[in-house]
């Protein structure tokens, strides 16, 4: 459900303390030593259960500092520095695709293009690696799926209307044509109408969500039907092999924030319903920066507990997902433009250690987590910030 407006400005405050301060605000008289007491590091894969090689890593690096987590790495050795923009996308394409009609409206507005067919629109931004398409039912089904929490609410495995897979392989064949590299399969979830429903009723009785209702800001559906059905993917975007970040984060250094990469497909019986790219498509250019070699991860693992060395964490942190992404990392800030526009930016694609933690807090006695990530340079072994 979507969070009232004091908890995420506490949520928000939470964060920017983690930050700053390592997720608490005790330091450390003196290094305690844990060593004796701490378990054996172990490394489990498991192929039985989930069809692929899984691996799961355990440890304690800390007081209230645990690894217990899935380990998604790459075969892939040599990963070099690449430079890198946002991908053009050739507008006519893109409208050929998605709208399919000459009877097209235009429309400018905050350096971004929309083209609208039939209440169906596609907006082009000005900013290279970006573009969204939405129809009627796309903007319904989204106001309901806006995160990981609502759309993991979905427990149907397959829907009437056709086959996951085939599905899946529509998308997937439309990904190609516009020249996106997609990693490994995606996620995906059968939103059957009875689920959707229920959501939205429950979304209703959230005072803010009903707020942005009432405004006509988002739009919800009388009734859902079974011809409202429609499968949901999200596709990591991949380089050269490597899955790049799929979150935004801002770098403290700069003062400025950069986007991941992932794409969001909603498909009907009709359909795509949306195709939504959450951040930006990055594309190589042409020159490469070769890299020395690579951290391993237990390397990672011991700059990650540096991070932590002369603080004490009063409640547990626990380290719930390792890989090794691509990071896009600015070194360059350039300028920016009354709508947005960014020129002369600098980019690079840095390989590194992604870590995902929850980080548990009590507040009015009630304990909860807060998800963070921390990346940590595969080449030098630093927390990029």
């Amino acid at each position: 459900m979507i969070k009232t407006f004091k908890e995420r400005m506490f949520l928000v405050i939470l964060v920017f303390i983690f930050f700053c301060s390592g997720c608490t605000t005790e330091e450390k008289a003196q290094t305690q030593e844990n060593t004796k007491n701490n378990p054996v590091p172990t490394m489990v894969s498991d192929t039985a259960n989930t069809g692929k090689d899984t691996k799961t890593y355990k440890a304690t690096l800390a007081d209230n500092l645990i690894v217990d987590a899935t380990v998604d790495v790459s075969d892939v050795k040599d990963i070099p520095t690449l430079q890198v923009t946002g991908k053009v996308f050739d507008k006519n394409e893109l409208l050929n695709t998605f709208l399919g009609s000459k009877d097209i409206k235009e429309k400018k507005e905050g350096g971004q293009s929309t083209y609208i067919v039939s209440n169906k629109s596609l907006t082009i931004h000005a900013e290279p690696g970006r573009f969204n398409f939405i129809t009627p039912l796309g903007d319904y089904v989204k106001s309901i799926i806006d995160s990981r929490d609502e759309v993991s609410k979905f427990k149907s495995a397959e829907l009437d209307f056709v086959a996951k897979s085939k599905a899946t392989e529509q998308v997937t064949a439309l990904i190609k044509t516009l020249d996106i590299t997609s990693h490994t399969s995606p996620e995906i979830y059968a939103l059957d109408y009875n689920t959707l429903q229920q959501e939205q009723d429950g979304l209703m009785k959230d005072k803010n969500y009903k707020y942005f209702v009432d405004l006509g800001k988002t739009r919800i559906k009388e009734k859902w039907t079974k011809d409202d059905e429609c499968y949901y993917m999200v596709f990591r975007i991949d380089m050269n092999g490597i899955p790049c970040s799929n979150t935004n984060f801002t770098m403290q250094s700069l003062d400025a924030m950069i986007s991941g990469s992932e794409l969001g497909v909603i498909i009907s019986k009709d359909g795509i319903e949306s195709f939504n790219i959450n951040g930006v498509i990055y594309e190589q250019k042409n020159s490469k920066v070769k890299t020395s070699g690579l951290i391993s991860m237990e390397q990672a693992l011991e700059s990650l507990k540096k991070k932590y060395s002369n603080v004490i964490l009063k409640e547990e942190a626990i380290i719930t997902g390792i890989s090794m992404v691509y990071l896009p990392v600015i070194t360059k800030l350039g300028t920016v433009s009354e709508e947005g526009v960014s020129s002369n930016r600098e980019i690079e694609m840095v390989p590194c250690w992604y870590f995902n933690i929850k980080q548990k807090y009590t507040k009015a006695g009630k304990v909860n987590t807060i998800d963070i990530v921390v990346h940590i340079n595969a080449i030098d072994g630093k927390e990029i910030l």
